[in-house]
Parts: structure tokens; sequence; C-alpha cells
């Protein structure tokens, strides 16, 4: 799928030698926007990772039409150390939501550590600072034991 998904992608690169302002004020592309969720991207090794692909779409996909949604694991999660589609959304400064944590696992960005949140609660961290955001939450289900 990810093999598809870039195809279509360089499809939409716009062509060489257009101009700044083609770049600023044109589309390239018809179709719909793709929205790519990950849950737990940590847990891939960089060099094995089946989003290896897509990184080198990361810094243009608002331009190519491409989002990604990325959960991490705040313990297994740096910026310092990220390679790979996680590296390059950070080195773009895309927005993060921070849920519950302890500082002790460290920066989650540069000069922002996590801290315990309630249920419902996290911050996010935008380019222009960091605010307390709400976020849906409902109890886990009850699954009933058998005998």
């Amino acid at each position: 799928m990810i093999d598809e998904l870039c195809a279509i992608l360089e499809k939409r690169r716009p062509p060489p030698g257009t101009s700044q302002h083609d770049l600023a004020t044109r589309r390239f592309w018809q179709g719909r926007e793709f929205f790519v969720v990950v849950d737990s991207i940590t847990s891939w090794p960089h060099s094995n990772s089946p989003l290896a692909k897509l990184a080198q779409y990361v810094d243009e996909g608002d331009d190519l039409g491409l989002h990604i949604v990325a959960g991490a694991d705040i313990r297994t999660f740096s910026y310092q150390s990220q390679a790979g589609v996680l590296g390059r959304m950070m080195n773009m400064q895309a927005p993060v939501v921070i849920m519950d944590g302890h500082r002790a696992h460290g920066a989650i960005v540069p000069g922002v550590l996590a801290q315990p949140q309630r249920p419902g609660k996290a911050i996010l961290w935008t380019r222009r600072g960091t605010d307390g955001v709400p976020v849906g939450w409902s109890d886990p289900p009850v699954i009933p034991r058998r005998r």
C-alpha cells in the first residue's frame, strides 16, 4: 500500500523548472487527500519501518495532499533520536499533542517535558507555544471474564 501511495505522491510533485510563483499559487494535482494514521510509530526500528519510503514526502506533505497522524509511546520517544517519517515531522515542527507522562521521560520537543495529565486533558505544542487542550475520552470497555 505504501508503494502505491508513494507512486501517487511522486506524480503530484510539480514538474522541474516550476517557478516560485507557480509553486506558491498553483496546485499540481487533483483528487483525494491522504491521511495516514499510525499507532506506535516508535515500535519499528527505523531501518525496516514500512513507512520509511514516505519520509521523502513529509516535507512536501501539505503541497501533495499527504497528512500523517502518528502516535508514539512517550517512554520510547525522544525528539533527538528520531529518523525517518517521525524525524522529518519533528524537524518540520509539526504540532504535537502531549498526553500523560513524566518529566523523567525527557523532552518531547526542545524545552517541553511531559507531565501527568488527567484523562481527557493534554498539552498542545505548536511553533507558537503550548496550551492545554481537551482530548476526547471514554472509559475503556469492560470485558466480561469467562469462567
